[in-house]
């Protein structure tokens, strides 16, 4: 039996007071926890809202199967369901939980782009889980809907038309206005490609990572393995290190060769001029043995 079916049957069990029907919902929220994995927001909403107004004993079910779905998929709810959810709960009265609650449910603020109307049912919402639940501390989440709830009437008193506006709030708790999102990662990639494709970028890359460019080598480093040795860096720090002291080894390189080359310079003057100071010196000694003769 799907999950589907057994919560029809749960609705129809429980909308009169047929004789049985407890113990026979009772039975069936017993194999409610196998389908759990596969459940869907509307499902747990509903099942809910049933066990709730019912008085149905589905404290295992609760705690142990649809409490901890809710925990790990309340961040992908759409604004219609996260409002259903807040409204059952606060129904239930559940505040057992207080980190569910702080670390979850409340945090989802942040996730959605609120609309005037949006905001003001939020906000009714809101209120209505602080006078079920009065031992949760959500002060600072009255305090960011109402933010919005202002900037929406500052936009009204100037005329504008705000129903086609939205506001979001970042984790800084500052209104940031309805902006397409741009994925970091996707960014610094697009960049380091632009960088490697052309030739310049290319090489330089490649010397920056320690890899030798040899246009003459049969097999060269494609533009792909480059790149993703690139994003493989996780201490940009030490890189940056290891990057320096490849530097370092390079001009002292350098040094050497250069100080090699002026020896050989060196040495082939000194070897030019041998021949020519021989020459001058036996022309002199025959100079001097002329006027003997």
């Amino acid at each position: 039996m799907k999950c589907k079916h057994i919560l029809t049957l749960l609705k129809i069990l429980n909308n009169g007071e047929l004789r049985g029907t407890r113990e026979f919902s009772h039975k069936l929220i017993t194999i409610l926890p196998i389908h759990t994995p596969s459940i869907r927001t509307k499902e747990i909403i509903d099942i809910l809202e049933i066990c709730h107004q019912n008085n149905l004993q589905a404290e295992r079910l609760i705690n142990y199967f649809l409490l901890p779905k809710i925990e790990k998929t309340v961040t992908k709810f759409n604004f219609e369901n996260y409002i259903l959810i807040l409204k059952v709960l606060a129904k239930m009265k559940y505040q057992d939980d207080p980190i569910f609650w702080s670390n979850s449910i409340l945090p989802c603020i942040f996730n959605y782009e609120l609309t005037y109307e949006n905001a003001k049912i939020l906000w009714e919402t809101y209120l209505n889980v602080k006078l079920n639940c009065p031992s949760l501390d959500i002060a600072k989440y009255f305090i960011l809907i109402e933010n919005i709830l202002n900037k929406f009437e500052i936009l009204i008193k100037k005329g504008q038309d705000v129903s086609n506006i939205k506001l979001s709030i970042d984790k800084d708790y500052s209104l940031i206005p309805k902006k397409e999102s741009t994925d970091a990662s996707n960014l610094k990639i697009k960049k380091l490609q632009q960088r490697i494709s052309e030739k310049e970028g290319k090489e330089n890359v490649l010397r920056d990572l320690g890899i030798n460019v040899d246009k003459n080598a049969s097999r060269s480093v494609s533009v792909e393995g480059s790149l993703n040795k690139i994003l493989e860096i996780k201490d940009w720090k030490k890189a940056k290190y290891d990057f320096n002291i490849l530097e370092m080894k390079r001009l002292k390189a350098g040094e050497l060769a250069l100080e090699a080359k002026e020896g050989e310079e060196v040495s082939t003057a000194e070897s030019q001029e041998q021949p020519q100071k021989v020459i001058e010196e036996i022309k002199n000694e025959e100079n001097v043995n002329e006027p003997n003769a």
